[in-house]
């Protein structure tokens, strides 16, 4: 924090430590000291920090409370989390995304692994592990992840998909990794939205791109099948309205003929009463 966050921080805290505990006084020598512990971290985490002992704690805060909430904030895995990602480095095959604390751990651990003595092995992890996490958060290190790519490249798009969306890697960093789908040609393509694939040696239509096309053929179908039927539809109320037509034509003609016949049959009627 910054000299212009002191009056936000300050307000935050006394408001939080006042409900909590309308006993405790925040002095100007207290406030001073809440702000040498908490100064080296952001704002934002301070507060955020804060309210998230509002919400957890009956008690009022200490500075030392708030600062294991903060470490907490940090992105990095807890011991469990870390050596349940860490331990499948041990598979070539896979892609994992860990961080350097948990790799570095996790060398520490591997001479037992090999050992085959797997219960060793963790509790080695977890020593070193916690111990280079408080070393970071001491020194106030941002989290930093990385990634181990894998033999199985199957599995590699789908790691780094993960990882971006948890915001462990960056865009520009996971690009380096993301492996593009092979290209296909136009008569691929064509062939596999109407059904009938092309097949060529130099075409090849990875599992993700042909689902994609399957639902985009799915959906030109369906389109098709709606369009079909709605001509269908116009088809039957054009010929309706034609039947229609000729009905009330038909009627026309029979009433106009009848309508005539009348007028013929009376007048020979008048003309024979005449005569």
């Amino acid at each position: 924090m910054i000299e212009r966050d002191y009056l936000s921080f300050e307000s935050r805290l006394k408001a939080v430590i006042e409900a909590l505990d309308h006993r405790v006084k925040v002095t100007e020598g207290i406030m001073e000291i809440w702000w040498d512990v908490l100064k080296p971290f952001p704002l934002d985490i301070v507060l955020q920090a804060i309210d998230r002992h509002l919400y957890e704690s009956k008690f009022a805060p200490k500075p030392a409370e708030i600062v294991e909430y903060i470490e907490k904030m940090d992105g990095r895995p807890a011991e469990n989390e870390a050596w349940a990602i860490s331990i499948n480095a041990l598979d070539e095959q896979e892609t994992i995304i860990w961080t350097a604390e948990m790799a570095l751990a996790f060398e520490a651990a591997r001479p037992l692994l090999k050992a085959r003595d797997k219960q060793g092995a963790k509790l080695a992890f977890r020593e070193a592990y916690s111990r280079l996490v408080a070393e970071a958060r001491r020194s106030l290190s941002a989290v930093n992840w990385s990634v181990s790519i894998g033999q199985d490249k199957s599995k590699i798009n789908n790691a780094i998909s993960q990882a971006l969306s948890k915001n462990q890697i960056t865009l520009p960093h996971a690009k380096k990794y993301l492996i593009d789908p092979p290209a296909m040609d136009g008569r691929a393509i064509a062939g596999f939205l109407t059904g009938t694939v092309v097949e060529d040696e130099d075409d090849e239509i990875t599992p993700l791109v042909a689902e994609k096309l399957s639902e985009l053929r799915s959906t030109i179908s369906s389109a098709k099948s709606r369009k079909d039927i709605t001509s269908e539809r116009n088809e039957k109320a054009k010929e309706l309205n034609s039947i229609e037509f000729e009905v009330k034509r038909q009627s026309a003609i029979e009433y106009v003929e009848s309508t005539c016949s009348d007028l013929e049959q009376k007048n020979e009627f008048e003309i024979g009463a005449e005569g």
